[in-house]
């Protein structure tokens, strides 16, 4: 089931790359120094466990992809897989593709063998609520987004792949579905998050024209520049030896500190200035953003975009075992919307090799649940409370869904985005509160209505953001992709822990602080 269409609206359709180990591999590398440079950069917060899972089978599953039909680059003799890198942060070069437009490929090649399968379809309907029974998940809620009217799916497991959270600020690489629903969903139902304070942001993303705006660039790794609006290429004053090719967390912090000092372009961001790339890498490496520019109206041989970092990918999410399990019985999850994978900052390229290897996790896991569970029993009575209950809280005297989002997005981006610091997230919090809080107007029961998907986004969105400020918040370190500017170091001593969250029943937050390895944990408390 998707809110969007089905194979088009996900964020994996835009990834150029993916990382693994295989026959392919270069002398030296293997799935171990793969798993080390996954905790490394997740700054040895990630569950160990699942970063081992994640390692040691995607090689498997390209394997796999192979059989099903999908192309990767080949060598010269077009006998071995093309190897590219090192990526950031890996060890060793382990990026795996085809052309620039591996992603969509992945995702194309995979809905082919479902339909292959005979698997069915639901495109354009919203998970609003989950349904629990007396032994756990009873089914979904869900909204036929063409028609407004409520939909009981009844089912023995549910599976949760609804990626991240980018649409939570104003400028974001993902789609407009990212906005965190199934997250929120989970954390309605009862479900424990983790890690919710780690969202990771890509520097250099399009901010105008806006035919591309939220397109992520990579010609500054090609040797592109990056100029405020006085035409000084900045980061030489930061790091004059590697310039734009810092990580991108680093990059991300010096773009946002160039941005908040006011040299800007008209827009808001700063120029990447492509104009000394010569047009052979373009269209050797990375064509489709040399044409995506060209078709917004922008030559890269001589004109420059405006550009700003983005939410990107988040680390956070619902808390999973290693067989996807939540701590829900019959809810399993899988991909960018759970935690512990990737730790506190995600390594370069894993993103997709994580939907693919928790993905297949999950459905066999989800599948065995369903095999021997009863099918679960639901309460109508109750089914129709809660649909009273949501269509209550949408009442037509109540505020328009934009004005909800555009709040939800500038606190985001202010207060709890790139830079962050104990006054900026209080406020923050203590506004996110009150948004959630508000009546949402939506018009269920009509015909097709684009508020109907952005009040219930609007909600979820709210519920979520709050609960990453507080995480912010609790979290009086830097780490990752989490930095504050009241305490900027990583505190080992202190900090090396995962920090897990749950509402309880009057919806308010609780916090624990979690060893990754040992799952030791403090008692929950309430939030401030």
């Amino acid at each position: 089931m998707d809110k969007g269409i089905i194979g088009h609206d996900c964020s994996a359709i835009g990834a150029k790359q993916l990382s693994a180990t295989g026959p392919w591999s270069v002398p030296g590398d293997c799935a171990l120094q793969h798993y080390e440079d996954t905790l490394k950069s997740g700054c040895y917060i990630n569950d160990e466990k699942l970063a081992r899972l994640l390692t040691h089978r995607i090689g498997r599953i390209i394997m796999d992809l192979q059989k099903l039909g999908m192309p990767f680059d080949r060598d010269e003799n077009g006998k071995k897989l093309l190897v590219l890198g090192p990526a950031a942060g890996h060890s060793k070069p382990r990026s795996l593709r085809f052309s620039d437009i591996t992603g969509k490929l992945i995702v194309d090649t995979l809905c082919d063998e479902a339909r292959r399968r005979d698997v069915k379809f639901l495109a354009e309907h919203a998970a609003v609520d989950l349904m629990m029974g007396s032994e756990g998940i009873a089914g979904a809620l869900v909204v036929d987004l063409a028609c407004g009217e409520f939909v009981c799916i009844r089912s023995k497991a549910v599976l949760i792949a609804t990626g991240g959270t980018g649409c939570l600020y104003e400028l974001t690489s993902n789609p407009v579905q990212a906005t965190g629903d199934g997250i929120a969903l989970a954390l309605k139902s009862g479900a424990e998050l983790m890690d919710l304070e780690f969202v990771q942001f890509y520097p250099v993303t399009v901010l105008f024209p806006p035919a591309i705006r939220g397109m992520n660039l990579i010609s500054h790794a090609y040797g592109a520049h990056l100029l405020n609006a006085g035409g000084e290429r900045f980061m030489a004053g930061h790091d004059p030896d590697r310039m734009e090719r810092i990580t991108r967390d680093k990059l991300s912090r010096f773009i946002f500190r160039e941005i908040q000092s006011g040299r800007t372009g008209p827009h808001g961001g700063v120029f990447m200035d492509a104009t000394m790339i010569p047009a052979d890498i373009y269209a050797k490496e990375i064509p489709s953003e040399w044409n995506l520019a060209l078709s917004a109206g922008v030559d890269l041989s001589r004109e420059k975009l405006e550009v700003a970092p983005s939410a990107h990918y988040y680390m956070g999410g619902i808390r999973i075992d290693d067989r996807c399990r939540t701590t829900l019985p019959g809810l399993f999850a899988a991909g960018e919307c759970c935690a512990g994978v990737q730790g506190a900052n995600r390594l370069a390229d894993n993103g997709i090799s994580e939907a693919l290897v928790f993905g297949q996790i999950a459905g066999e896991a989800a599948a065995a649940h369903a095999a021997s569970a009863r099918f679960p029993a639901y309460d109508k009575a109750l089914l129709d409370q809660k649909v009273l209950k949501i269509t209550g809280t949408f009442a037509a005297n109540s505020i328009p869904p934009n004005e909800i989002l555009s709040r939800i997005r500038r606190l985001m981006t202010r207060q709890v985005g790139i830079i962050r610091e104990e006054a900026s997230l209080l406020s923050a919090a203590d506004e996110l509160e009150g948004l959630r809080r508000l009546r949402i107007r939506t018009p269920f029961g009509s015909r097709w209505h684009p508020d109907m998907l952005r009040g219930t986004s609007a909600a979820n969105m709210a519920l979520l953001a709050h609960g990453i400020a507080l995480a912010a918040l609790e979290r009086k370190e830097s780490r990752g992709a989490h930095f504050r500017s009241d305490y900027p170091h990583r505190n080992d001593a202190g900090w090396k822990a995962n920090i897990v969250v749950r509402i309880d029943a009057s919806g308010q937050f609780k916090i624990r602080i979690q060893n990754p390895q040992t799952e030791e944990n403090t008692h929950w408390s309430g939030t401030k």
